[in-house]
C-alpha cells in the first residue's frame, strides 16, 4: 500500500496510529474484508474520550526540601530508623489537607539522643529531610509544625486511631486502624489533639532555587530505534475478582482493551494477542498485546491486569522483567496498596542502563512512598535502573480520570511530530496533582 493511504479507523487510537507516519496496519481477530482505504489528513481526536484540560493547574510543581525535627517513642528492639519512618508515615495524611505531600520513602534521617521511656519503650530524637510539594499556600504555614503521633508501637498506633479517627481524620474500617496515617487530618475543623499523644515537630521549608525550566519527554531517545514500546500494568482494588468488572480498575482495563481492539480490528498488519499468564497460587494475570510493524514507525503495546504486582506469580514476574527492559513508557496504574503495590512493582521491573524510560506511577499519592534515590543512582541497586523520568501524583487521583489520563499519555508520546511539554500533558489530569522527577537533565527541544 502506498504511503499516504491508510485504513480508516474510528476512535481515539485510530487518530493516534495515523500520526505514526505512513500506513500503520494490523492483523487482529476478525474478518478484515470490506475495509476501505482513505486519504490521510490531520488526525481527529475524540475529545469525549480524553481528560479535560485544567487551565487553573500549573505545572511543573516545584519540589521543596522539608527539614523536620521530631521525637518518637517505640518498642525497644525495633530498628530506630524504622520507628522514625512509622512516624513520618503520618505526613502522608497530614499534608493531604492542602494537597501537599512529602516523600518519606527517600527521607534522609539523622538520629539524635535515645533514652529509655519505660514499659519496654525507647524515646528517639531525630532530624529528617524530606522532598515535599505544596500546591496550596496554606500548606507552608501548616508544615512549620506538623503534629505527629508520639508513640508508634503497634498497640499505641491502634489506640491513636481509635481515639482520633472521627475528629481528626476520615473514617477507618475496623481492623484497619494501622492505616490511619493515610486519612489522618490534624488540621481539619474540630480536631483537638492532646499534648501527650503527639509531638509537634518543628519544621523548615526550603524552596528550590531558580525557575523550573519547561521540559519535554525525551522524544528523540524514545523514538531513536523507530519503535515505541508501551507497557501498562493495572492493579485491582479488589483482589480475587478474576475477569469481573465489579473491580473499578479491572473495569478500566477491559475498557482499554475494548478500545484498542475496536480501533485496530479493521486493519491488516497489527498482531493482536490475548492470553493469561498462569499463576498456580493465585488469580491468573490477564494480558493483551498489540504489535505494529511499519517501515516508518513501529509500535508495541503490552497491557496486564493483576491482583497486585507481588501476587502475580513467578511467570508474571519473569514476563514483566522482560518487557520492561526496553519499554519507553512504563506505567503502573490502579491500586497503590498504601505503597506496598508500588514497592513491589519497582522491585520487579528491569530498566536497561542504556535505555531512556518514562516511568509513570498513576496511583494515589505515589510521590510519598518509594525511595526514588534508587532510581536516580544506578550503582545503589547494582545497575538495575537506567536513565529515566518519573511521573508521580502528590495527591489522591480520581479513578474515573485514569483511563482518559492513560489515553492522553498515549496520544502525546506517539506523536513525535507534535511534541508536548510535560506542563501540557500533566495539566490534563490535575486532580492527582502530578509532577515529574529527574527531568532537569532533559535536553530535547522541538
Amino acid at each position: 500500500m502506498k504511503r499516504g493511504a491508510c485504513r480508516s479507523w474510528d476512535g481515539l487510537l485510530g487518530a493516534m496510529l495515523l500520526v505514526l507516519g505512513g500506513c500503520v496496519s494490523a492483523a487482529v481477530l476478525g474478518d478484515t474484508a470490506g475495509a476501505t482505504d482513505a486519504a490521510v489528513t490531520a488526525p481527529v481526536i475524540d475529545a469525549s474520550l480524553v481528560a479535560p484540560v485544567d487551565q487553573s493547574f500549573r505545572n511543573p510543581q516545584k519540589v521543596h526540601t522539608l527539614k523536620l525535627h521530631s521525637e518518637v517513642v517505640g518498642e525497644t528492639g525495633a530498628a530506630p530508623r524504622d520507628l522514625v519512618k512509622r512516624q513520618l508515615l503520618y505526613t502522608v495524611g497530614a499534608l493531604q489537607k492542602y494537597n501537599g505531600s512529602a516523600n518519606f520513602g527517600s527521607a534522609e534521617i539523622s538520629l539524635g539522643a535515645m533514652s529509655a521511656a519505660g514499659e519496654g519503650l525507647v524515646r528517639i530524637a531525630y532530624d529528617a529531610e524530606l522532598q515535599a510539594v505544596f500546591p496550596k499556600q496554606e500548606a507552608f504555614q501548616f508544615a512549620a509544625e506538623i503534629p505527629l503521633p508520639m508513640r508508634v508501637d503497634p498497640p499505641s498506633i491502634f489506640a491513636f486511631a481509635a481515639k482520633y479517627k472521627d475528629a481528626c481524620g476520615k473514617s477507618v474500617v475496623p481492623g484497619e486502624e494501622g492505616q490511619f496515617f493515610y486519612s489522618y487530618r490534624p488540621a481539619q475543623v474540630g480536631c483537638a489533639l492532646e499534648a501527650a499523644d503527639v509531638f509537634r515537630s518543628s519544621s523548615q521549608v526550603v524552596a528550590p532555587l531558580g525557575t523550573a525550566p519547561t521540559t519535554y519527554p525525551e522524544y528523540d531517545r524514545m523514538w531513536a530505534d523507530g519503535r515505541m514500546h508501551i507497557v501498562i500494568v493495572m492493579g485491582r482494588y479488589l483482589p480475587g475478582t478474576g475477569m469481573s468488572r465489579s473491580d473499578p480498575f479491572a473495569a478500566i482495563y477491559w475498557e482499554l482493551v475494548e478500545h484498542l481492539h475496536s480501533a485496530l480490528q479493521r486493519s491488516s498488519e497489527v498482531r493482536e494477542l490475548y492470553t493469561q499468564v498462569p499463576n498456580p497460587r493465585g488469580t491468573p494475570v490477564e494480558r493483551a498485546t498489540w504489535t505494529v510493524d511499519n517501515a516508518n514507525r513501529g509500535f508495541k503495546f503490552d497491557l496486564f491486569l493483576v491482583d497486585a504486582p507481588q501476587s502475580g506469580g513467578v511467570a508474571f514476574d519473569a514476563e514483566l522483567k522482560r518487557v520492561s527492559a526496553d519499554a519507553d513508557f512504563l506505567s503502573y496504574a490502579g491500586h497503590a496498596g498504601l505503597g506496598a503495590n508500588l514497592a513491589a512493582f519497582l522491585q520487579r521491573i528491569e530498566l536497561n542502563a542504556g535505555q531512556y524510560h518514562l516511568l509513570h506511577l498513576d496511583n494515589c499519592i505515589s510521590f510519598a512512598y518509594p525511595d526514588f534515590r534508587l532510581l536516580k543512582n544506578p550503582a545503589s541497586v547494582s545497575g538495575r535502573y537506567g536513565t529515566q523520568d518519573v511521573v508521580v501524583n502528590s495527591a489522591s487521583a480520581k479513578r474515573e480520570e485514569l483511563k482518559p489520563d492513560l489515553l492522553n499519555w498515549l496520544l502525546a508520546l506517539t506523536n513525535p511530530n507534535s511534541p508536548k511539554p510535560y506542563s501540557d500533558i500533566l495539566r490534563m489530569n490535575s486532580t492527582g496533582r502530578p509532577l515529574v522527577l529527574f527531568d532537569e537533565d532533559n535536553t530535547f527541544q522541538p
